[in-house]
């Protein structure tokens, strides 16, 4: 079952919380298992004769839910869906082939009915003393959306923090890879450069001290 909160309006303020899944296991993406559909974009619109004729929006199309048909974006013909089990599904597969995963936490996330997603891992054998009481782990943050509002982007380091707009950082970054969804993009190009991270994290303990 998952370990969840649902999307709501905190308290009237407008932030909307992620529904949020906290877990150990690296192949669980069961709060990212959904599929999307592309489909033709049409509207309606009332001549002057005051009768409703529906239209279809040229090289316009739209995403929606498999499961619900939940409207999720509309893009042009240009834009590349990356739906999000399939890229996290890779993300697991690029991180356990490099990093032992038996002793890691992992946050999942989604908004507006799985518009945006990001993954949050915590590897926690790889913790490293800044000073007493003060600890830092080796961690990867992978963001994407199928409405348009983010990028595709993965950042791997040693932060405690990041902004939801990737512009703020609570500590040092080794590796940040950010591309638009378009015909170019290439996850899997991105993922394998994570593999690097580890070697850069064991040698950098003077630096964060």
């Amino acid at each position: 079952m998952l370990d969840t909160h649902n999307i709501s309006d905190v308290m009237g303020t407008g932030h909307i919380l992620p529904e949020t899944h906290v877990h150990k296991n690296l192949l669980d993406l069961s709060l990212f298992d959904f599929g999307v559909e592309e489909v033709p974009l049409h509207y309606f619109h009332t001549n002057q004769d005051g009768v409703e004729i529906e239209h279809s929006a040229p090289k316009k199309k739209a995403i929606v839910r498999s499961d619900s048909g939940q409207f999720l974006g509309n893009h042009s013909d240009r834009y590349k869906t990356v739906p999000h089990y399939g890229l996290y599904k890779q993300h697991a597969e690029r991180i356990a082939e490099v990093i032992p995963t038996n002793n890691i936490e992992i946050i999942d996330q989604t908004w507006d009915n799985g518009a945006k997603a990001r993954r949050t891992v915590h590897f926690l054998d790889h913790t490293m003393k800044v000073k007493d009481g003060d600890e830092v782990c080796l961690r990867s943050d992978i963001f994407n959306s199928i409405d348009g509002a983010w990028s595709f982007q993965t950042f791997t380091g040693a932060y405690r923090s990041l902004c939801l707009n990737t512009l703020v950082f609570g500590g040092q970054k080794f590796y940040h890879e950010r591309r638009k969804h378009t015909s170019g993009l290439n996850v899997n190009s991105a993922l394998s450069k994570i593999s690097s991270t580890l070697d850069v994290f064991t040698n950098q303990t003077e630096k964060f001290q």
